[in-house]
């Protein structure tokens, strides 16, 4: 199960740095049958049982990942929604009411997270910080489906101003003075849709009061990720998602 889940999760991302999430993705895909992973350590398994353990409580070493199954089954849910009917976009509410269940479950499943051991720290920040991603990445989605022959309405200051938020969000990760060992994990995830989108809505309308603060962030973001990529980082390299 956490196979088939993992190499799912990997290829969403994969899609995602490609361009490639707007292509349908059937529900059969994104189960296959297989039944989702319970919330249980490694060493709660053993080879030769008959039955499964009940699912811990709280934080385990697979809760991001947990959370992650569900952020990529919304993402399927709300791909095939959008395809559904090409002639007839399904309304904003439809959108808004699973990325709504979206959030419920991952806050549930997060809650018992203690902020102030690392590992918990950051299972806790990565889910809250790829919900809101997704929530903001499938909002402009609903738009463009709307407004095909107005991609132009995507670029307002107001979408420009929460896109840099979330980007800048994302780097002040890796000044957190508690998430330090897992720096190395920056170089996995590099903010390539956010980046562009920023970049694409600059460009379109240049004249913005924020236009500045966009590029000095986008600059940083690349020189980050360029040192990233020849550093040396000394740490536990736990498996995120």
């Amino acid at each position: 199960r956490r196979l088939w889940w993992y190499l799912l999760g990997r290829d969403g991302r994969v899609a995602e740095d490609l361009g490639l999430l707007d292509l349908p993705t059937p529900n059969v895909t994104m189960s296959g049958g297989a039944e989702l992973p319970l919330n249980l350590e490694d060493n709660d398994l053993d080879p030769n049982m008959k039955d499964l353990p009940p699912p811990r409580k709280g934080w385990t070493r697979i809760l991001s990942s947990l959370a992650n199954i569900r952020i990529c089954q919304t993402w399927a849910d709300l791909l095939q929604l959008s395809w559904s009917n090409p002639s007839s976009p399904p309304p904003f509410e439809a959108r808004d009411r699973i990325v709504a269940k979206l959030v419920e479950t991952v806050e549930t499943l997060i809650k018992e997270c203690n902020p102030v051991i690392p590992m918990q720290r950051l299972t806790v920040i990565t889910c809250r910080f790829i919900v809101r991603k997704l929530d903001f990445v499938t909002r402009q989605q609903w738009e463009a489906h709307h407004h095909p022959e107005q991609q132009e309405l995507l670029a307002t200051e107001e979408t420009l101003l929460e896109a840099l938020g979330l980007f800048e969000e994302g780097q002040h990760l890796l000044k957190d003075e508690l998430l330090r060992p897992y720096t190395w994990s920056a170089r996995s995830y590099p903010q390539y849709h956010l980046m562009l989108f920023i970049l694409w809505n600059i460009c379109l309308r240049p004249r913005r009061s924020c236009a500045l603060r966009a590029f000095k962030s986008v600059e940083k973001h690349v020189k980050v990720m360029e040192k990233t990529g020849t550093a040396v980082f000394r740490g536990p390299k736990w498996t995120i998602f």
